[in-house]
């Protein structure tokens, strides 16, 4: 007899196709590993689980990581603005980048976000009284995308889910005109 097998949040539990009885009605039992089946608060503690986790699924984590264009070394400990939303409906508060230079946000639906570095200029992306490129949270999470570098030879490779934002220190004069 073929049996189906689904997993669901709790990896112990399966679902196998069985012949209907009066006990089990539509032809499949749940079990779990032993082989005990799922009746009353077991079954009925999967489903809460699955519905306060599903909320999981569907978030969309994406990184960002500010690399120094001439080195290649992460920026460190630098304020990072992030704006979601096709009309810079959320502005998320300052993020600050961690030991690898990197902040990470949820993009709770949105389909563009912005990145607005503190002290720091990017590396060709734009000049810097060119508005502020919007970057598609689809793109980023299926292949990962990386800005141009003219500031040195250093070449990083996407991958998925990260935005490689290369950057170099801003001078007093670029400070003053933001």
């Amino acid at each position: 007899m073929a049996s189906l097998m689904y997993w669901a949040v709790v990896p112990a539990i399966h679902v196998h196709e069985d012949r209907p009885t009066s006990r089990h009605r539509g032809g499949f039992v749940a079990a779990d590993a032993t082989g005990g089946s799922c009746r009353g608060g077991r079954g009925l503690l999967m489903l809460l689980t699955v519905l306060v986790f599903s909320h999981i699924a569907l978030a969309q984590t994406v990184v960002v990581q500010l690399l120094n264009g001439r080195t290649g070394k992460p920026i460190v400990k630098h304020r990072v603005y992030i704006a979601c939303g096709d009309d810079r409906e959320t502005v998320l508060p300052p993020l600050l980048t961690n030991a690898l230079g990197e902040i990470q946000f949820d993009s709770a639906g949105a389909k563009a976000f912005q990145v607005s570095p503190v002290g720091v200029v990017s590396c060709g992306e734009q000049p810097v009284s060119a508005p502020i490129r919007r970057y598609s949270v689809e793109e980023v999470l299926r292949t990962g995308l990386r800005t141009q570098n003219n500031c040195g030879a250093f070449d990083p490779r996407p991958s998925p889910g990260r935005l490689l934002y290369v950057v170099r220190p801003a001078t007093w004069l670029e400070l003053l005109r933001n």
